[in-house]
């Protein structure tokens, strides 16, 4: 693809411009990226490059709705790129409500850059040792200005007042540090690069990719203590530059880094997450996003952040395929053969009896792992479990039963029970306890929803109320309607025996052992159902 002659005419007008053509870009790409990566620029001194870009960038952007900008064949894009968000004109202005817009907050489970930067900032992931060195190097250097040295740089006449000087300091110290990780992994560390808008990113990162194509990977935006509007701003670049991206898979990072005036004390750093929303999910015009770590900069804080850095760099490079990375719902992902759960009230303000919980995974399901474990945080994983929504025989709901029956005698509720919370095969088993707990104390939380299609939800099954015994074995009762037995009278009276007013879960036990090789047929609403789902 190449740039319409009329665009080309005003490119050349801007010196050092040297009519080449640009392959593989378009307006929702960085051309200037694009123009740098082609030595376009290799012959400009420093402030002339940014001039000339900027106003690259300029007409580019006034050409991002002009079809006739792109002489041929423009790329088709994605269904995913077709969800993005419309690029922020002016990041360094962009508002909480503007931004807001724009996102959907989530966990780290949101992509696989999430959910590793969560692990390499409260987990037992550690550094690499290069990556320690290399925060402890940025730190030393911005001591540096607090010594007020005679000359030269960190003298006391110093050349600017703007943080430019300390995003300068550690893009050079990023460059020499973390250039390379290994032999496979090429890190391009970019300083005021244009987002292709009418802002400059303080520091952005880059892969190589085996192709040569550079994918972004995060950002970080600088400023001193007390300024609000990084985080909105580190957001909003991020925004722009998601239509870089080439995989649904690849996620973005996002980091707002606060100095002190006066360097007598350590930065501050927060650490964020972007994520593509699928055509699927509903979310067009939207992006999910994620609240990852924030804390004090110093030696091991940074470290940390960087090393996500690192991480979400490797994931980009070689994103997983579509099956082996999936979002499910609000707070768990597949990843791989395992299912990662995450309970993170650190931005929420939820009260204790309203949260979800990890703690009954570990009690009725096997291999459960506990990954990260800080205040207001928890990241689980258990192995996943392969098998159907939809039952086959009795025997396999007779299994889920006696799990559910197990819980009641140990004065537990699950307190979700549907149909896409079991899952029949090889080895059924009752799934998702976050909102399980102690019958005698536990509350169904704000928003719980009580219209459900794969189930339904006993009238005391609220928002507010404990948890009850007979409210899990009424919609038990309510799943078993989902299917078709050719024994039908026992089938339905075992029904009848989990939705009276006194239920009887072991009376409905029994009814069903009687039957316990019979084969099981969904319905026709529910087998729709679960075709949609999958």
């Amino acid at each position: 693809m190449s740039i319409d002659a009329g665009i080309l005419e005003k490119l050349k007008g801007e010196k050092g411009f040297n009519g080449k053509m640009v392959v593989g870009a378009s307006v929702e790409d960085n051309v200037v990226v694009e123009l740098q990566n082609l030595g376009v620029f290799d012959h400009l001194p420093g402030a002339q490059f940014k001039t000339v870009t900027t106003n690259i960038a300029k007409i580019l952007w006034e050409a991002r709705d002009d079809s006739a900008v792109f002489a041929f064949p423009a790329r088709v894009a994605s269904d995913w790129q077709k969800e993005l968000p419309v690029m922020i004109e002016n990041p360094s202005s962009a508002t909480a409500t503007v931004v807001g817009q724009k996102l959907v907050e989530s966990s780290a489970t949101i992509n696989l850059c999430a959910l590793r930067a969560l692990e390499c900032c409260l987990g037992e992931d550690k550094p690499l040792q290069v990556v320690t060195d290399c925060a402890s190097n940025i730190l030393n250097t911005l001591k540096r200005f607090s010594v007020h040295e005679d000359a030269g740089l960190f003298g006391r006449s110093r050349p600017c007042a703007h943080e430019s000087r300390e995003t300068s300091l550690i893009t050079e110290s990023l460059c020499r540090g973390l250039g390379t990780v290994d032999e496979t992994v090429q890190l391009k560390w970019m300083h005021q690069l244009t987002d292709c808008g009418k802002g400059f990113m303080d520091i952005v990162l880059y892969v190589s990719c085996e192709d040569k194509t550079w994918i972004p990977v995060g950002i970080i935006e600088a400023g001193f203590i007390g300024n609000n509007k990084k985080k909105w701003q580190s957001r909003s670049y991020g925004i722009n530059i998601s239509h870089q991206l080439a995989s649904a898979q690849q996620g973005l990072l996002v980091a707002e880094l606060l100095l002190d005036r006066n360097y007598t004390s350590d930065p501050k750093i927060s650490l964020g997450s972007l994520a593509p929303a699928r055509t699927y999910e509903k979310k067009k015009g939207r992006m999910w996003t994620a609240s990852i770590w924030s804390g004090c900069a110093n030696d091991d804080g940074l470290s940390r952040v960087l090393h996500a850095f690192v991480q979400a760099a490797r994931i980009n490079r070689n994103p997983p395929a579509d099956g082996n990375f999936v979002r499910i719902g609000a707070n768990a992902c597949k990843s791989d053969e395992w299912i990662y759960k995450c309970y993170d009230y650190r931005v929420r303000k939820v009260g204790e009896y309203q949260r979800r919980s990890a703690d009954l995974y570990f009690e009725y399901l096997s291999n459960v792992e506990k990954v990260v474990e800080a205040e207001n945080v928890t990241l689980i994983r258990y192995q996943f479990i392969r098998g159907s929504h939809v039952a086959s025989s009795v025997s396999q709901v007779i299994v889920v039963l006696n799990q559910l029956l197990k819980m009641h005698s140990n004065g537990h509720c699950h307190g979700d029970i549907r149909a896409f919370n079991m899952v029949f095969g090889k080895a059924s088993k009752l799934i998702d306890f976050d909102f399980s707990g102690d019958s005698s104390s536990k509350r169904y939380p704000e928003g719980y929803n009580i219209d459900i299609p794969d189930g339904a939800r006993h009238d005391g099954a609220k928002a507010g109320c404990k948890l009850h015994v007979l409210h899990d074995l009424y919609s038990f009762g309510a799943v078993m309607k989902l299917f078709e037995c050719d024994e039908g009278e026992s089938w339905n009276s075992a029904i009848q025996k989990l939705q009276k007013e006194r239920p009887n879960g072991g009376d409905a036990l029994t009814e069903l052992k009687h039957i316990k090789d019979v084969p099981l047929k969904a319905t026709a609403a529910y087998s729709t159902l679960v075709s949609g789902n999958r």
